[in-house]
């Protein structure tokens, strides 16, 4: 039997990161709000960030589909955007407090920030802070922690 709707033709994709991801060393395999991004956000849409990986998460740009299943020659490197089981975090700060002089570490307010506001949580803010106290954001593993969540 053969399938009658699947594509015949692919196209290459990229995961070209936003301006913020690359600053941040954010990978869009790693990147915990690709769903509310990608076909969904017009500044993403324009550019085509995270390409491949919306398409993996089917949340594609119109008219994407892209070469994601098993190549028939393989390469011989893999991908540069290949997945690991846990990501580098950083510790960026929110404009006010770069303003104030407060940094990730020592912050008092993590609880109620971190995954509890839409700001912190849409800027990975203090991401490493928030997932060494336990307030992490979703999906995050973060490599360099100094605790084993």
């Amino acid at each position: 039997v053969e399938p009658t709707d699947s594509p015949t033709a692919c196209n290459e994709c990229s995961n070209d990161r936003t301006p913020w991801m690359k600053n941040n060393e954010v990978k869009c395999y790693t990147y915990s709000k690709i769903k509310r991004k990608c076909a969904n956000n017009k500044r993403w849409r324009n550019n085509n960030y995270c390409q491949l990986s919306c398409f993996l998460n089917e949340v594609e740009y119109e008219g994407d589909n892209c070469c994601a299943g098993p190549p028939t020659n393989p390469p011989t490197n893999p991908p540069a955007d290949t997945p690991t089981e846990c990501t580098q975090c950083t510790n960026a700060t929110t404009p006010w407090m770069r303003r104030n002089g407060k940094n990730c570490n020592t912050f008092q307010g993590l609880n109620k920030k971190c995954k509890n506001n839409a700001v912190w949580t849409d800027n990975n803010y203090c991401q490493l802070s928030c997932y060494d106290s336990g307030n992490e954001y979703s999906g995050d593993i973060c490599c360099n922690s100094s605790n084993n969540n």
